[in-house]
């Protein structure tokens, strides 16, 4: 496989949830996300949370990450996504990171080895998605950085009991 296909451009908000539908579909083994709300990635929808428990039905290994600048929305608009939370507990984790710096204002998306999506942004709804494995490798490691300083939410730990 090479190591970069044609990329696909979204400026919509119906673009960046397709195209976030499209790596859920694609993805086998782990899906990352790194947004700021959640509110635009359609991850409550019925839609999306049917493609989410498949796709962690379909393998014991499968994992989803989700780090995230403000939980608010997550608490009060996506009771789907916080069911699959207390049902793949080891396997559906959400973060929050100490703080973001302003360099770190895109919301992205990791699926598997090479597939990514990402807003330039997160103001806007302007950005890409495909393969290349320079920009998915990029874009993992800094996951990779602010995960490993991020906790899970208070709230979260009070979902669980």
């Amino acid at each position: 496989m090479p190591d970069s296909e044609i990329l696909q451009r979204f400026d919509t908000l119906a673009g960046y949830q397709a195209a976030i539908q499209v790596l859920i579909a694609g993805a086998q083994k782990r899906l990352w996300f790194c947004e700021q709300t959640l509110r635009e990635s359609g991850l409550g929808s019925r839609m999306q949370h049917d493609m989410l428990v498949h796709f962690l039905r379909a393998s014991a290994t499968s994992t989803i990450r989700i780090l995230l600048t403000r939980t608010e929305y997550l608490l009060q608009e996506c009771p789907r996504l916080l069911q699959l939370f207390n049902q793949f507990p080891h396997r559906l984790e959400i973060r929050t990171p100490i703080e973001l710096t302003a360099n770190e204002q895109q919301c992205y998306v990791i699926a598997d080895e090479g597939h990514y999506l990402k807003r330039y942004h997160s103001d806007w709804l302007r950005g890409e998605y495909g393969i290349d494995r320079q920009e998915a490798a990029v874009l993992e490691q800094r996951f990779n950085l602010w995960w490993e300083q991020a906790s899970t939410p208070s709230e979260m730990h009070q979902l669980t009991l």
